[in-house]
């Protein structure tokens, strides 16, 4: 009996443990086919079509090569019910491995915006905007230079 109950104690705190280990992708999974969700995914087969595009913008160009694919979950047509629950998940969202560079707590809206690095390029740009009147994640993977993003930053700041 007692291997019994500390079995069922070891799985309910798996159980736990695994529902904080949400990752960005888990987020688009879980939202993605709700009704009035709008969501896109380029994913890397496109990304590369992209990159051949012809453009004089040098940033525009640099951009597209070095992103792989992007997801864009927008739920701004969905119930408050839908976006609270969002607001939620994304408290519950495991950003270990993430690097905070903006976050902005204003009056109930929450925009966060995350980078993982490797070395010196960026894989992941994570766009987080939750509120109970707007809700939108963007999810960009790839292989971004820090120098490229501080220059096209700089480029575009001018």
């Amino acid at each position: 009996m007692m291997k019994k109950i500390f079995l069922l104690a070891v799985l309910v705190v798996m159980a736990i443990a695994g529902k904080a280990q949400n990752s960005a992708d888990d987020l688009f999974n879980a939202y993605k086919d709700r009704p009035k969700v709008e969501y896109v995914h380029v994913p890397k087969m496109m990304m590369g079509i992209a990159k051949h595009v012809n453009t004089e913008d040098k940033n525009v160009k640099t951009l597209t090569k070095s992103i792989d694919s992007v997801k864009v979950l927008d739920l701004g047509d969905c119930d408050e019910s839908v976006k609270k629950e969002l607001l939620e998940d994304i408290n519950k969202l495991n950003l270990k491995g993430y690097e905070e560079m903006v976050k902005v707590n204003d009056d109930g809206e929450k925009v966060l915006i995350l980078t993982k690095t490797q070395k010196d390029r960026i894989r992941e740009i994570l766009i987080l905007n939750a509120s109970l009147t707007d809700a939108a994640i963007v999810l960009l993977k790839g292989s971004i230079l820090q120098s490229d993003l501080e220059q096209m930053v700089s480029d575009y700041t001018k």
